[in-house]
């Protein structure tokens, strides 16, 4: 799975006809994922599509320089979509198809599986603690069925550090024996807590009506499943640059985040002072997004 941005090549391709389909068709599968989430959301046509083109042009800038992120991104939002689908109308055969994906998105881009774990742990604990039963038997059977599939990836990797110069090959890399946060985690770190921000100053301007919503929970449960994964190094005491990995997908999720409280925020309008603040917190998000698109 993890090498299947080759499969041109290996099909008798040229490097450059190789190189042109993996930046045009995982952009466009990524696409379609966000477009159907966005649809899923009960958003507008009009709006999905813009909301895509919004979040797709976050890809642009990694998708066509030489770090192997396309299918790492296409694997992300179609996590997404499957999250979503499931929590919407639930069901066992969802939940497999959910793992199955989470475990996809593991063996193309580690950090991806890292977060799509740190988002599921998240929902499955809030599961618990709302004594939601039923989906959290969902996430466990679910997670049962697709084992087989992690522990393949499990054997690959361990077949992998038995090399004698393994973990030395992981030092010159960058690994190190820390607590101590990269600067990463404080530059996006922010953009997450003011997102974070925006959708709580949201749920409390809607007075006795908090109950989390399907945008909501999803959209916090990406942004708190972003921070835990970036807190984890600082927990275990071991690094090795992976806030610089996964900020990668730090803006895609954010932008994606960005639409769906616009479009949330839209349909069901308050008018006063906490409503105002959560436009004001997203405002500045979406500056940042608007923003990355034009780093390089």
């Amino acid at each position: 799975v993890s090498q299947s941005r080759y499969s041109p090549l290996i099909l008798s391709g040229s490097w450059t006809f190789t190189v042109v389909f993996n930046i045009l068709f995982w952009a466009l599968f990524a696409s379609i994922c966000i477009y159907a989430t966005f649809r899923l959301l009960g958003i507008s046509k009009w709006a999905s599509a813009l909301g895509a083109f919004f979040v797709s042009l976050q890809l642009v800038l990694l998708t066509t320089r030489p770090v192997s992120m396309q299918v790492p991104y296409a694997s992300l939002f179609l996590f997404v979509y499957m999250l979503v689908l499931w929590i919407q109308r639930g069901g066992y055969n969802r939940a497999v198809y959910l793992s199955v994906v989470s475990v996809i998105a593991l063996m193309t881009y580690t950090f991806t599986g890292q977060i799509a774990a740190c988002v599921l742990g998240i929902i499955a604990l809030w599961c618990v603690l709302t004594k939601r039963k039923q989906r959290f038997f969902e996430l466990v059977v679910a997670g049962l069925v697709a084992s087989p599939l992690f522990v393949t990836y499990a054997w690959v990797l361990w077949t992998t550090s038995q090399d004698p110069f393994y973990f030395e090959t992981l030092i010159r890399f960058g690994l190190v024996e820390t607590r101590f946060p990269m600067m990463e985690v404080y530059f996006y770190g922010r953009w997450l807590l003011l997102m974070a921000a925006a959708w709580l100053f949201l749920l409390f301007s809607r007075g006795t009506d908090r109950t989390f919503t399907v945008q909501s929970g999803v959209s916090l449960a990406l942004i708190f499943g972003l921070m835990v994964a970036f807190a984890l190094p600082s927990i275990v005491g071991s690094d090795i640059e992976s806030a610089v990995h996964i900020g990668r997908l730090v803006f895609p999720i954010l932008a994606f985040a960005t639409v769906v409280f616009l479009a949330d925020a839209y349909s069901n309008p308050r008018k006063n002072l906490v409503f105002a603040l959560g436009i004001l917190c997203v405002v500045i998000v979406f500056l940042a997004t608007a923003k990355n698109i034009f780093d390089r």
